[in-house]
């Protein structure tokens, strides 16, 4: 399933909180526990200038406090108010 948001200011809010808890990285392990964790969701973020090159992207598990930022190296805790909204919006 795919949910597409154009909302410039939801985009805005989910690159803020990941350069706000960027310096928060944890390791693999603590991304990683699938226990509870319930499914792994995606994140893509492209351009809409018709190229639609990927400006960012992150997984995560939807029950799950961290993202992984693509590399398989750095995981960022995500905020309970970006939680929030992914499960609003990625169903």
């Amino acid at each position: 399933m795919k949910s597409i948001v154009n909302d410039k200011d939801e985009i805005d809010f989910i690159f803020q909180q990941m350069k706000k808890y960027k310096e928060d990285i944890r390791s693999h392990s603590e991304f990683d526990i699938r226990k509870d964790r319930g499914k792994k969701k995606s994140v893509v973020i492209r351009r809409l200038d018709g190229t639609g090159t990927i400006m960012f992207q992150f997984s995560y598990y939807e029950n799950g406090k961290f993202a992984d930022l693509g590399n398989g190296v750095e995981f960022v805790r995500l905020s309970d108010h970006l939680v929030e909204l992914l499960h609003e919006r990625i169903h």
